[in-house]
């Protein structure tokens, strides 16, 4: 039996190529015009469960070869951390929140030496049994991108709100379950000297008769 600090883990691993039929040179072209992309992605993910507390790690990295002739060296690598918490609260209130980063190198052959962009998030969520059948939840999320030339700098912050209560329906015979909801959401991004705000209030009823 394995010790109860072991953790789950998992490995995840693509690789995609993307080339155009070289047999197949548009008029006007040249084989060294023909886009030729070499994509891999590889992933460890490590998870804990200790009672009411749920955590993860996840580890990833990933590359955008170019390989056509013209564009050789203009490549994209990302590599990147997470983290992840939940914690159940009885059976009403459940916790949870995660941070990440993420750090991309793009490269040319131009700037060979690449320009470098972090992004950087976090979210916190709540998820309530207010009374039976009616459910609050809360998220908040905050992000933040950085890059060498500060160029593309900003940040972001999200607000969603949601009240929702299930009921049942009954009409000729037949018990219909659905759900009406009531949700709020906020937003504010800022990006070079600009800021914007958004707000949504949304209200919704279901109902299914199958």
């Amino acid at each position: 039996k394995a010790p109860a600090w072991a953790p789950t883990l998992g490995f995840d691993y693509s690789r995609t190529r993307s080339a155009a039929d070289p047999g197949h040179v548009p008029s006007g072209q040249t084989l060294a015009d023909l886009p030729e992309v070499v994509a891999t992605t590889h992933g460890l993910n490590l998870s804990w469960v200790v009672r009411s507390l749920n955590l993860g790690y996840r580890y990833s990295h990933s590359l955008q070869d170019n390989r056509q002739p013209a564009f050789v060296g203009d490549d994209v690598s990302t590599s990147g951390h997470g983290l992840t918490a939940s914690y159940t609260m009885g059976e009403s209130l459940t916790l949870g929140g995660a941070v990440d980063a993420q750090r991309s190198r793009q490269t040319s052959a131009a700037l060979p030496s690449g320009s470098l962009t972090h992004n950087t998030g976090a979210q916190f969520n709540l998820s309530y049994l207010w009374a039976p059948q009616v459910t609050l939840s809360a998220n908040l999320s905050a992000a933040w991108v950085r890059d060498s030339q500060h160029l593309a700098d900003s940040r972001s912050r999200q607000l969603q709100l949601q009240l929702l209560k299930a009921f049942e329906l009954t009409s000729f015979g037949l018990k219909l379950p659905g759900q009406w909801s009531l949700r709020y959401g906020e937003s504010r991004n800022g990006a070079q000297g600009l800021a914007v705000r958004q707000q949504a209030l949304n209200a919704a009823l279901s109902l299914s008769f199958f």
